[in-house]
């Protein structure tokens, strides 16, 4: 690994996730603390995550945490699989 980085000897598995935006970097302009999000981030099975601003969408009202939590990574594979059928 470059400049002696080492991988988390227990990584939290993760990539979907929903939650209410608790803390923002000083860059953030979309999010505030309180908004529930969904979208993609590292380590999303622990209690807390992280994640890109780029990579959050503020969640639909009338849908769950549950719902919303499965949406990001399934549209990216229905769209895997219209492309690699397309050809």
């Amino acid at each position: 690994m470059a400049f002696g980085v080492r991988a988390p000897k227990n990584p939290v598995p993760g990539m979907d996730l929903a939650g209410t935006v608790t803390a923002v970097g000083a860059a953030v302009t979309r999010f505030a603390v309180g908004d529930e999000v969904f979208g993609v981030g590292k380590g999303s099975f622990a209690e807390y995550a992280t994640a890109r601003e780029s990579q959050l969408a503020l969640k639909p009202a009338n849908i769950s945490f549950k719902q919303a939590s499965v949406v990001p990574v399934s549209a990216c594979t229905a769209l895997q699989a219209l492309r690699a059928a397309a050809g």
